[in-house]
C-alpha cells in the first residue's frame, strides 16, 4: 500500500486535474472519465477500550475508458485513523467490454468471497476475523501484480476464472487461482481458490492457503458457506529457528445469511438483517485453541445506496495455557451511515 502524507495530498489534486483538463480539451480523443466512491461515518466501542472511536471513511474511484477498449483506474481513500491519505489501488485493465480481461497495476488479491467485492459493498462493517487473520501473511491484501479472468456471467453451468501473480516490497511473490461454476449439485455457485506465497529473500520457505465456498439466492434470504486451510508463514518461521516443529497449518470456517424485508415507506426502503458466524483454529495440531466469532447486525437502507448500519460483534479467543477460559479481546459494538455514489 502507498502510502502519502497530507502535505503530498496537491501532487494528488494536480494530477486528476491535469487528467480533467487533457480529457476535456480533447487531448485524449474519446476518453471518458466516470467516478465512484463512498463516504461514511459513525462510531465504535471495542471492549475495554478507554473511548469511544469515530469511524470515518471516505473514498473516490476514478474511472478512465478509452476507445479502445482500455479501462485505468485510481482509487484514493482516507480515514479518521490516520492523516494520510493512500492510494489504495491503481492499475489498466485491456478488454475491458469482454469476457477475458487482463489487468496490472497495483491490485487486490481476490482470495476468499469477502476480496471478491469492494469493501463498502460487504455486508458488515468490518471483514471477519479469518479475513484479518490472512492480511497479515499477504495473503488478501493488494500487490503490484497481473491478472487474467474470465467471467461467463450467471447463465447456467457457466465457469468462470482468474489467475494472477503479485509483489510486494517484502520481496515475496504470489500466485493465485480462483475457478467459480454457477448451479453446481444443491449450490448456485461453488468456488474454489488457492494463492502459493514464495520468498525470495530470509526464510526461503514457500507456503500456501486454499479456500472453498458456495453460496444460495434465494427469493428473501441470502446464504453462503467458506472454508479455509493453509499455512502461517510467521509461525512456522518462528518455529524453524527453535527446530520445534512443522510447518503451522490453520483453519478457518465462515458462514453468513442475510435476509431483505422491503418496505414501502418514505425514509425506509428495506432491513437486512445480518449473521455471520466463523469459527478459526490458527493450528490445526491443537483444534481446542481457537477464536470464535458471531456477529449480529442489521442494514436500514433509505436508498440502494444510502444505508444505516449497526454490529454487535463478539469475537472470543483462548490460548494453550487457559484453554476453558475465553477472553473478549476485538469485540466491539460499531455503527455508521454509509453513502455510495
Amino acid at each position: 500500500m502507498i502510502k502519502l502524507m497530507v502535505k503530498q495530498k496537491k501532487w494528488i489534486f494536480l494530477i486528476l486535474i491535469s487528467v480533467y483538463c487533457s480529457v476535456s480539451t480533447g487531448s485524449f480523443a474519446q476518453t471518458k472519465i466516470k467516478y465512484d466512491g463512498y463516504i461514511s461515518t459513525g462510531f465504535g466501542y471495542i471492549h475495554n477500550d478507554t473511548q469511544v472511536r469515530i469511524l470515518n471513511k471516505g473514498k473516490v474511484e476514478y474511472k478512465i475508458y478509452t476507445e479502445n477498449d482500455i479501462k485505468g483506474e485510481l482509487d484514493i481513500r482516507t480515514s479518521s485513523n490516520s492523516n494520510d491519505v493512500k492510494i489504495k489501488g491503481l492499475y489498466i485493465r485491456l478488454s475491458d467490454s469482454k469476457p477475458t480481461r487482463i489487468k496490472f497495476g497495483f491490485i487486490k488479491k481476490r482470495f476468499g468471497l469477502e476480496e471478491t467485492v469492494n469493501h463498502e459493498e460487504l455486508h458488515t462493517i468490518n471483514e471477519s476475523i479469518i479475513n484479518r487473520y490472512m492480511a497479515y501473511f499477504g495473503y488478501v491484501v493488494r500487490g503490484e501484480g497481473v491478472e487474467i479472468s474470465h467471467d461467463s456471467g450467471e447463465n447456467e453451468n457457466a465457469i468462470s476464472y482468474r489467475i494472477g501473480t503479485f509483489y510486494n516490497e517484502n520481496q515475496k511473490i504470489y500466485f493465485l487461482g480462483r475457478i467459480t461454476k454457477q448451479n453446481y449439485s444443491i449450490f448456485d455457485r461453488v468456488s474454489i481458490g488457492g494463492i502459493y506465497r514464495i520468498s525470495t529473500k530470509g526464510f526461503k520457505r514457500n507456503h500456501f492457503a486454499l479456500s472453498l465456498d458456495a453460496g444460495n439466492e434465494f427469493r428473501y434470504l441470502y446464504w453462503e458457506n467458506e472454508f479455509f486451510y493453509g499455512e502461517d508463514p510467521i509461525e512456522t518461521e518462528y518455529r524453524s529457528i527453535s527446530d520445534s516443529g512443522n510447518n503451522v497449518r490453520f483453519f478457518g470456517y465462515r458462514t453468513l445469511i442475510k435476509t431483505e424485508h422491503l418496505f414501502n415507506s418514505t425514509y425506509i426502503k428495506s432491513v437486512e438483517p445480518v449473521m455471520l458466524f466463523c469459527f478459526l483454529a490458527p493450528d490445526v495440531d491443537q483444534f481446542d485453541v481457537h477464536r470464535l466469532q458471531t456477529l449480529i447486525g442489521v442494514n436500514i437502507y433509505s436508498a440502494p445506496k444510502v444505508r444505516f448500519m449497526i454490529n454487535g460483534d463478539l469475537v472470543l479467543s483462548n490460548n494453550s495455557v487457559t484453554k476453558d477460559k475465553y477472553y473478549m479481546t476485538d469485540s466491539c459494538v460499531s455503527c455508521k451511515v454509509q453513502l455510495r455514489w
